[in-house]
């Protein structure tokens, strides 16, 4: 992992979120410039958006297996519908976390790398 990180991060990594702030106080993600990178230790989510990018563009999108250091490459899915929120007495639509989501395979202790392609 620390080699990927070596080959990805020029000025340091940036936490996303704070730690009281939902996801983020369950994973881990963090930024530098245009790669970010999202760990999920223990929990397996099936469908993930949260800290992906906002507008759509050309990424490249990879899940790392931390356990056997396996990395494949990720596609991009379209992002589900956040729930819609009541205000008074009309619902609001919810924009969705980000621009596209990815499928996981829902098992421990993978990561997703997502970089702008150069």
């Amino acid at each position: 992992m620390r080699e990927l990180l070596e080959e990805d991060v020029a000025n340091g990594l940036e936490p996303i979120g704070g730690e009281k702030s939902f996801p983020w106080s369950r994973v881990s993600g963090a930024r530098d410039g245009d790669v970010t990178y999202i760990y999920f230790g223990e929990h397996q989510p099936r469908v993930w958006t949260t800290g992906l990018p906002k507008e759509d563009g050309d990424y490249e999108l990879h899940l790392i297996d931390t356990w056997n250091m396996e990395i494949t490459p990720l596609s991009k899915v379209t992002a589900p519908q956040s729930v819609p929120t009541r205000h008074g007495s009309t619902m609001r639509p919810k924009a969705a976390d980000a621009a596209f989501a990815v499928e996981l395979p829902s098992k421990p202790y993978l990561a997703i790398r997502c970089r702008k392609k150069a």
